[in-house]
């Protein structure tokens, strides 16, 4: 820019001492609308409002998602060319171009569209945007670079179809008989029979009785209402030094995995964890389970972001703590690295009181595990080499 201004000074020297006086307009009404074009593509560029959209603020690895840069100018004056580029981040994959250029004239607007991905979860700012701009002839341009604005896209962990649970297709979710009469649902009435004493007077079935002409009392049937009750141990004491990122990892996949395998089957599923979620106080994450849309994209967000913690709550306090808060009939998930005596006999006690307790241990399987383990149905969780998938078997 500055030669410019340099070669404009030149040819105006000259047009002073030029004989000719057509040479001398010529070069004045170079200057003119040099000057000119500088002043109103100034005023324009400036005045150029720069807005970003996404389609989506949150989805799961590999999935794309398209973002729109809107580049317009409120001035009344034409601004030119502009070129509009979106910044280059490291942990999101730019799915084919990522930037535009178009003619931008008085109250108008240039719209660029690309698309990323991002492959881990987590959160990512989406980086600043560079402008630039000139008028038509190219004589001048101008260059801006927008800040990131804060907003990012929230990546959720990978999910995948479980398999090797073949006590899943078997497990009754909703409203089901329960074994306990303890827990007999009013509003579920199986059939009538004769009273006999001791029966409560709200049992009485009255146009029973009144067709029958003997006292009659409902016979209703013991249900319970079944929630998932996801407990992900995420203290780095229980893992191994060499292996916490990627066991942590596998046991974030397979928190998500259950999440959305319930939640597609429109069942109340909570998160009760010992992790650390960034911008969240507190030791303890506890999320009540709920069959909403909402609950569920919250767990995701938060197991989007979730990290292990040092020093934090012992994961064998959890279900000490909260597995009698749940609901009787409850699936109770433990993904944990570390099983011990203390958590078998927490599992067994919470199943002797209604909870169905189901151990999903990260990782291999020590010698002499299943024997600490006996009498609960133990699935070991494990990436699968070929595919890296989350797979488990029994144990």
């Amino acid at each position: 820019m500055r030669s410019k201004w340099l070669l404009l000074f030149f040819l105006f020297i000259c047009a002073l001492f030029s004989a000719s006086p057509l040479v001398a307009r010529a070069v004045y009404g170079v200057i003119f609308f040099f000057l000119l074009f500088s002043l109103v593509g100034r005023r324009s560029f400036d005045r150029l409002k720069i807005e970003r959209r996404l389609a989506v603020r949150k989805a799961f690895p590999g999935q794309p998602v398209e973002i729109t840069i809107v580049a317009e100018t409120a001035s009344p004056l034409p601004l030119g060319w502009i070129r509009v580029a979106a910044s280059r981040q490291p942990n999101l994959v730019l799915l084919g171009p990522h930037e535009g250029a178009g003619l931008v004239f008085g109250r108008s607007r240039l719209r660029m569209v690309y698309r990323v991905a991002g492959m881990r979860r987590g959160y990512y700012p989406l980086g600043g945007i560079n402008v630039s701009g000139g008028d038509p002839m190219g004589w001048t341009s101008f260059e801006r670079f927008v800040p990131d604005d804060g907003e990012g896209l929230t990546v959720y962990p990978r999910v995948w179809p479980l398999s090797g649970l073949p006590w899943l297709a078997a497990m009754p979710f909703g409203r089901r008989r329960y074994w306990l009469r303890a827990y007999e649902d009013p509003s579920w009435v199986g059939g009538i029979r004769d009273y006999t004493a001791g029966d409560s007077l709200r049992r009485i079935h009255w146009l029973a009785t009144a067709r029958l002409g003997r006292l009659q009392v409902k016979e209703l049937v013991p249900t319970v209402a079944s929630e998932v009750w996801i407990f992900l141990d995420l203290a780095d004491e229980d893992y191994p030094v060499h292996r916490m990122t990627a066991l942590s990892e596998v046991g974030i996949e397979a928190a998500a995995s259950l999440l959305v395998h319930f939640h597609q089957q429109g069942t109340a599923v909570g998160l009760i964890s010992n992790g650390r979620v960034p911008n969240l106080g507190g030791e303890i994450i506890f999320v009540p389970a709920d069959p909403g849309d909402e609950v569920a994209e919250s767990i995701l967000t938060m197991l989007a972001g979730i990290q292990p913690v040092e020093g934090g709550v012992r994961f064998s306090s959890l279900p000490t703590l909260y597995g009698e808060r749940t609901s009787r009939g409850s699936a109770l998930f433990l993904l944990t690295p570390f099983w011990s005596e203390e958590l078998t006999g927490i599992a067994l006690t919470l199943g002797k009181r209604g909870r169905e307790v189901f151990p999903l241990l990260l990782g291999r399987v020590k010698d002499g595990l299943p024997a600490l383990a006996a009498g609960l149905p133990l699935m070991a969780v494990r990436r699968h080499p070929a595919t890296g998938g989350v797979g488990s078997r029994r144990v």
